[in-house]
């Protein structure tokens, strides 16, 4: 045969019995033959179409192993040149795990995982006997008799080849029970939407009055009154937008005139026409910027066409157009200034600084002065009540909770989460149940942030929709932006780590790179893989201890203060974050409401260092693990 035959059923040889070593007085010979019997067979099979059967190792070898890689080709080189002088080659032949007697390890409750019933026949002959890298034994075991048509005549608990490999379902009644679930947690998840958006727009008729030129008008009385206040208890306190009612020496009074016009207005109040739909320019003085009209009609119209004014503004000086301008500004972008378009006019960076911080406290003061003049029309229900009780909240006078809200959308993520776990796993917390049937920490993290905070976002950003302000989808602080990167990323670092091992034991053969088809480091059929990581055979094996203990098979049993470390900060930090979300939605202010909610509570960067420490942590003990436990160099 070609040398092309000769690697193909090479191959399959060692994608067979890579690992194996032979035991007893005569391991060479012993080894040549499990070879030569797996060559044989091989070479019967192929042009049945069977070969495919087999486990067909790829371009690599481990460590050591270099030389009996060699060995086995000459093996297999012998039987397709038809050189093997050996003693007769059987039809069939099985590789099956024993115990330290010599008995064989089967599930006698499983026939897929049982050996064929011809290896309990007299005629039925003992071969030699083999280990694994973990000392896992096997033994090999000869028929002469052909195998039944359409059969490979191999069967092999190291490699499951010729097997029925059980397969773990999650039972018929607990799938109808997560369903359930999954329904009735999308329910309640789309009720809190509806909820946050529907108290939104309740909220939204307050943020209605704003766009009355009346109203804007007692914001500019109220934030002069806020000026003159906020001054008495910082005398050195300035502000842009309380330049109108500066005297000249930086000290804010209420003019003359303004106190003039409020008595007389007391004495007699003007009455307002009927409305015409002509709308009327905004009042000012002859040499004040005129302020922006109004989007809608001014109530305060006379019918001949002249504005009737409830409150004279004009009384305030001519820097109150500005004023004005600012006061309709800032309640249509919300409280934090817009961002400056082009190069800013301030001669340095520290100017134009100062400008935008003072741009933004002057927004804040007129949010502010605006919330002074609204109430909050709905009372807290009696729900609200009692989830407030709940989560040893209080509901505030005056402020708007959206706690109920709040507390629909995360019950309603989790019960995703839970009806996935149920539906795949079969149990409450299989969603972080991971491919070795262990739970993961990694996994219960993504799965805790997910859950609050994203279950915060999607209830602020459906309240600002209802709302109708300038704020629709709330910014993500930095902090939890990086608190739901860490959680991603993690997992992902870790099982980098975990890989490490498996591919620095490995050398190439012929300048080959390993591949996905290399089966030399697999593990035995009924022990634990070769990897060194601990796998259990279903989920129902998996426990929440898990996420305390070690994942290699060394120690499994232990726990890891690294991993328990872990467990403590992220609990701390996930039960903390959502208590600043129960705070934040207890009681949204009337400027809050005014201007919608632009961000999610920000934990600062004490949590982000917090984080990144725990999980470094983490991750460094991994690392240092999985380095220490190869205790091999690479070639």
């Amino acid at each position: 045969m070609a040398d092309n035959d000769i690697d193909l059923l090479s191959s399959f040889v060692w994608g067979e019995t890579g690992g194996l070593t032979a035991q007893g007085n005569e391991p060479d010979k012993t080894q040549d033959r499990l070879w030569s019997v797996l060559t044989y067979i091989a070479a019967k099979a192929r042009p049945r179409g069977l070969l495919g059967q087999m486990k067909r190792a790829g371009s690599s070898v481990g460590i050591g192993e270099t030389a009996s890689y060699t060995r086995m080709r000459e093996a297999v080189k012998k039987i397709t040149e038809e050189k093997y002088d050996g003693p007769t080659l059987p039809q069939q032949a099985a590789l099956w795990q024993i115990d330290a007697e010599g008995r064989l390890l089967f599930d006698t409750g499983d026939a897929g995982r049982a050996p064929p019933s011809w290896i309990f026949q007299e005629s039925t002959r003992q071969a030699g006997e083999f280990s694994n890298k973990a000392g896992v034994r096997f033994r090999l075991y000869e028929l002469v008799d052909p195998p039944a048509a359409g059969q490979l005549g191999y069967v092999s608990s190291y490699t499951s080849t010729g097997l029925t490999i059980r397969t773990w379902t999650v039972p018929a009644g607990i799938r109808k029970v997560a369903w359930v679930i999954g329904i009735a947690a999308s329910i309640l998840f789309v009720l809190g939407g509806i909820l946050a958006s529907r108290t939104g727009r309740i909220d939204g008729a307050v943020r209605a009055q704003i766009s009355n030129t009346d109203f804007q008008y007692d914001i500019v009385y109220q934030t002069a009154n806020n000026c003159i206040n906020d001054q008495k208890l910082f005398p050195k306190w300035k502000r842009s937008a309380c330049g109108f009612i500066d005297d000249g020496n930086g000290k804010y009074v209420m003019p003359a005139a303004v106190t003039a016009a409020a008595k007389a207005e007391g004495a007699a109040p003007p009455t307002p026409g009927p409305a015409t739909p002509t709308p009327a320019p905004a009042p000012a003085a002859a040499a004040a910027p005129a302020p922006a009209k109004s989007s809608q009609q001014d109530p305060a119209i006379s019918a001949a066409g002249s504005p009737v004014v409830k409150k004279d503004v004009r009384a305030f000086g001519d820097k109150v157009g500005e004023t004005i301008a600012l006061i309709r500004r800032c309640l249509n972008v919300g409280i934090a200034a817009p961002p400056a378009e082009g190069k800013p006019a301030a001669p340095s960076d520290a100017d134009a600084t100062a400008a935008a911080a003072d741009d933004a406290a002057s927004c804040e003061l007129v949010a502010r002065s605006a919330g002074n003049l609204v109430t909050v029309k709905a009372k807290a229900s009696f729900l609200d009540n009692i989830v407030a009780t709940v989560l040893g909240a209080k509901n505030v006078a005056g402020a708007r909770s959206i706690l109920l809200q709040l507390l629909c959308t995360t019950l309603g993520i989790a019960g995703l989460a839970i009806a996935l776990g149920l539906g795949t796993k079969g149990r409450v917390d299989g969603i972080w149940i991971d491919e070795r049937n262990r739970v993961s920490l990694a996994r219960a993290q993504v799965t805790l942030w997910t859950i609050v905070a994203l279950g915060g976002f999607a209830t602020i950003a459906l309240f600002n929709v209802g709302l109708g302000g300038p704020v629709a989808f709330p910014v993500i602080p930095g902090s939890i932006a990086a608190a739901l990167g860490i959680a991603f990323a993690s997992p992902m670092i870790s099982a980098l780590i975990l890989n490490t091992k498996g591919l620095a034991d490995v050398t190439t053969v012929g300048g080959s790179a390993r591949d996905t088809k290399d089966f030399s480091d697999r593990g035995a059929f009924l022990a634990a893989p070769l990897s060194g990581l601990e796998t259990r055979v279903d989920p129902t094996q998996a426990s929440i201890a898990d996420v305390f203990m070690g994942e290699k098979t060394s120690d499994a049993g232990d726990v890891d203060i690294s991993r328990l470390q872990n467990v403590v900060l992220t609990v701390t930090l996930v039960l903390g974050y959502f208590a600043m979300l129960t705070e934040q939605l207890r009681a949204i202010s009337p400027d809050s409401i005014l201007s919608g909610l632009a961000s999610l509570p920000d934990p600062g960067a004490a949590f982000t260092a917090v984080l990144l420490v725990s999980h470094a942590t983490y991750l460094g003990t991994k690392a240092y693990k999985s380095n220490s436990a190869s205790g091999e160099t690479t070639q």
